[in-house]
This record gives structure tokens, sequence and C-alpha cells, in this order.
């Protein structure tokens, strides 16, 4: 099929205009999930069909999505954003929840100049409190509840990523705790010997009780951290355009994980692993992360377009051109589409 990558976001957008979606369900983790993610991601979707298109009806489709965040159904509590509703878990699915309402409000702020966005994203992010010896955040629930620090290192490399679009400036609260999160994650990245990132944030300690709580084996969570590789890129590809001289950039971890991206192993697990291609779209964060780090790339294009046509040969509908096939959670997924919206336009053939 030949396309190009902004057809297959109108395509999507025009999908979603006249289809009312359903939340899903997070997908392998059977999470019946609220509003607050499609919203929040489909905001960010017709955002980008307006600037690709100047069509005001993606416009005001993306006010729309965006202002069901500044519900009370959204914040019951008038706390963090509510996402879930699974017995034993929290309804903010941790930080990256509140991450996801974040960058959303701060898209929204940068396509309407309405401070309203971004007041609340500042008011999301002041809920959130940091642990500033351990340079990490702690989650709290939907009714005010303070909890323990989110321990999967995704969601709190999300959480400052998203955080990063309000500020990134050391003069304000909130970009000095981004910039110290920045400054320890040379000693908070936790990475496998081939580069490979670790999925919790403390593995020596929080690992073996895992193994022994849940009985999991080493090769599930090995596969799971190869399947979230690419979502952590999409974070790292973020905040290298808010800190683009970070020396973190210049880190042998940085390097490892860098690798480790590109490596035959990394979208070979994620193909074929539950929480790889049908529920973390790894071909688009991959794409995007090369994009962003072109020049530590030979033929950074070929291999943009080579990773999204991966995805989109697997995982998207011929007709629709939705995110919907070979997937447990079409409804979710179909909504990923939007990491895509910051890939600048290419020709693709799949």
């Amino acid at each position: 099929m030949k396309t190009d990558l902004n057809t297959i976001i109108i395509k999507n957008a025009e999908h979603f205009l006249n289809n009312k979606t359903a939340p899903g369900h997070n997908g392998p983790y059977n999470d019946p999930e609220t509003y607050v993610r499609t919203h929040a991601h489909l905001s960010i979707l017709f955002f980008k069909a307006f600037k690709i298109t100047k069509n005001n009806k993606y416009k005001k489709e993306a006010i729309r999505q965006i202002n069901f965040l500044l519900l009370k159904e959204a914040r019951p509590y008038n706390s963090t954003f509510h996402y879930r509703n699974k017995k034993g878990k929290d309804k903010c699915n941790g930080l990256i929840g509140q991450a996801w309402s974040i960058e959303a409000l701060m898209i929204a702020y940068e396509n309407t100049k309405d401070i309203k966005y971004k007041n609340l994203a500042k008011q999301a992010f002041h809920y959130i409190n940091y642990h500033n010896f351990l340079s990490y955040w702690k989650k709290r629930e939907i009714n005010g509840k303070e909890l323990f620090l989110d321990l999967t290192f995704n969601h709190q490399l999300w959480f400052a990523a998203a955080s990063s679009l309000i500020s990134n400036s050391k003069k304000d609260s909130i970009g000095k705790e981004i910039n110290k999160f920045m400054d320890e994650l040379e000693n908070n990245l936790h990475i496998h010997k081939n580069g490979l990132i670790r999925h919790f944030i403390y593995p020596q300690i929080i690992t073996p009780l895992n193994f022994l709580m849940n009985k999991t084996s080493k090769k599930y969570l090995y596969t799971k951290e190869a399947s979230y590789h690419a979502f952590n890129l999409y974070a790292f590809a973020i905040l290298k355009q808010r800190f683009p001289s970070h020396k973190f950039w210049r880190s042998k971890k940085f390097k490892k994980l860098t690798q480790y991206a590109i490596s035959k192993e990394h979208l070979k697990i994620a193909e074929k692993n539950k929480y790889g291609f049908s529920y973390n779209p790894s071909g688009i964060e991959t794409a995007f992360f090369i994009y962003t780090f072109k020049e530590q790339f030979n033929k950074p294009s070929k291999m943009i377009k080579i990773a999204l046509e991966k995805q989109f040969r697997r995982n998207l509908n011929t007709k629709t051109l939705t995110l919907t096939e070979k997937t447990s959670d079409p409804n979710t997924l179909a909504l990923r589409i939007y990491e895509a919206t910051r890939i600048p336009n290419l020709k693709l053939d799949f």
C-alpha cells in the first residue's frame, strides 16, 4: 500500500470524527479505562489534523476533546485524573496517567494559547510530590491520598517528559524538578548489559520481589522490557527536544540503550510480544526516536521509514487506516496513532 504519514493521520481524524470511540482496557493489563485517556490522545491527533489541513472542524473537535479534561468527571475529587477502574489497582494509573493528561493539556495550550490548559497542567504537576533525595516522583490517588513512589521507570520518565512541556527552566519549581531528574538519570536508569532498559526503578530489590510474589519468569520480564524499550525511547526524544544539550545524551548508558534500539532483537521481540506492537506502537516510537537523534544514525530517513512501515504493515487496517489489527485492544491501539503526530510527513509503502 502506497500512502504517506499525513494521509494516515487525516484518515484517522476523519474516522474518530465520525465514529464514537469507547475506552479500551489498557491492552494486556485488562484495566477498564475511563474516557480521560481517549480524549487526551484524540485531542492531540485533531490538533495535528488541523495543523496539516487548516480545516477548522479539526481544531473545533480538538478543543471539544481536551475540554473533557476540565470536567469533574475527569477529576472527581479535584485531585489527579481518573484513568482506570480495576480492583487492587490505583485509579490514577500511576504517574503515566497524569503524564498523558499534562501532555495533552500542553499541546492544547500550544495550539490555542488559552492559559486555562497550561494552568491545569501546572496544577496536575504540583499534585505530584518529588522525593528530592531519591529523585523520583510519588503517586497520588484520585481522592488526593499520596501513595508510594511509582516503581515503573517508564512512568517516571514519561512524567518528566510531559511535564517538561510546561517548563524546562531552572528558574521555576517545575523546571527545577525536571532538571534534577535529568541530572540523576545516569545513576537512576538501570539497563541490561546490552542496553535494554530495565522495567523497575530499583531492579536489585523490586525484580526479585516481583518474581517471588507473582512467580514471574526472568524471560517474561525481559521480553516485556524489550516491548517497552521504544516507549521509553519516545519519552527520551521529547526530553531531547526540551533539553538538547544535556550531559545525559553523551553518557555511556544512553549510547548503549540507543544501540539496543536498532538491534535486531529489539523490534523482533516487540513485534511478537503482547506488550509490543499490539499495545505499545514500537515502530512509531522508534521512528520518532531516530528522527529526534538522527545525527547518531546512518541513513536515518530510511530507518524511520522502515520502522513505520513495520508497524503499519502489522497493525494498520488497510480500509480505515486505523491501528486495529492483530491486537487484543483495538480501541487503545487505535488511539496511539497520536504518537505519530510528532514525526514529519514521509512517503510510505507497506
